[in-house]
C-alpha cells in the first residue's frame, strides 16, 4: 500500500485549532487487499482495530481488525473538468455525504486507531482526510499540502484543482465545514469527540 500514511501528517502533527493533530490514530491508505503478512502484522502493532473501505477495493481479513464499507461514488473521469465534477459530487451527492458522515462518526466513536482506504488512496481517501483536517481546524495550506503528498507516495496524478473543486462546492452549498459535516450526519457532539480524540 504505497499511499499508507498518518492523516495527522509527519513530525509533531499538523497544527490545528487548540494544538496539533494526534498522530497514530487515523491512517489513510491506497488499497490494502494485496498487502503482505508483515504489513498485516504492522497494522496490528499500530493498534488499528477498524478498516474502512471507501471504494469497492478489497479489505484484508486480519485477526482483531473489523471491516466496514462506506462507499463513495467516483465515476469515470479523465479530463480536469470531469475530475472536478467528480470531486464536487463528493459534496453534492446525498449517498456520498452519508458515507463521509459514517466514516467520521465511526472515527469519533472509537478510541482505537482507524484506517480508511480507497483504490489509490488519493481521491476518496484524500477528500475524507481533508474534511477531517478541516473540522479540526487545520489551515487550508496544510490541508492542500497533505492532499498533494499522494503524488510523492503513489506517483503523479493528483492536482490541487481537484480538492479546490470539492472545497468550493462545500462552501457554496453549506458555507462552512461544520454545516457540511452536519449535512453528512455528524452532529456537534460527534465533532466535539473528534476534537477531544484527535487534538493534542
Amino acid at each position: 500500500a504505497k499511499n499508507f500514511r498518518d492523516v495527522a501528517g509527519e513530525g509533531s502533527g499538523i497544527a490545528v485549532a487548540g494544538g496539533r493533530m494526534r498522530r497514530n490514530m487515523v491512517f489513510r491508505s491506497s488499497g490494502l487487499g494485496a498487502i503482505s503478512k508483515m504489513d498485516r502484522y504492522i497494522l496490528q502493532t499500530l493498534g488499528v482495530r477498524t478498516t474502512i473501505a471507501l471504494s469497492g477495493a478489497t479489505l484484508p481479513s486480519i485477526p482483531g481488525i473489523s471491516r466496514v464499507r462506506y462507499g463513495i461514488v467516483n465515476g469515470s473521469a479523465r479530463t480536469l473538468a470531469e475530475k472536478q465534477r467528480m470531486y464536487r459530487n463528493y459534496v453534492a451527492n446525498s449517498a456520498n455525504r452519508k458515507s463521509v458522515g459514517n466514516a467520521l462518526n465511526l472515527i469519533a466513536d472509537t478510541d482505537k486507531p482507524v484506517v480508511f482506504q480507497c483504490l489509490k488512496g488519493w481521491d476518496r481517501s484524500g477528500w475524507v482526510a481533508a474534511v477531517l483536517q478541516d473540522v479540526l481546524g487545520a489551515s487550508s495550506s496544510d490541508i492542500r499540502a497533505e492532499f498533494l503528498k499522494s503524488n510523492q507516495y503513489n506517483g503523479p496524478g493528483v492536482k490541487r484543482e481537484y480538492l479546490d473543486a470539492a472545497l468550493g462546492e462545500m462552501k457554496s452549498r453549506y458555507g462552512s465545514v461544520e454545516r457540511y459535516v452536519s449535512a453528512c450526519g455528524v452532529d456537534s457532539a460527534a465533532r466535539s469527540m473528534l476534537r477531544k480524540k484527535l487534538i493534542d
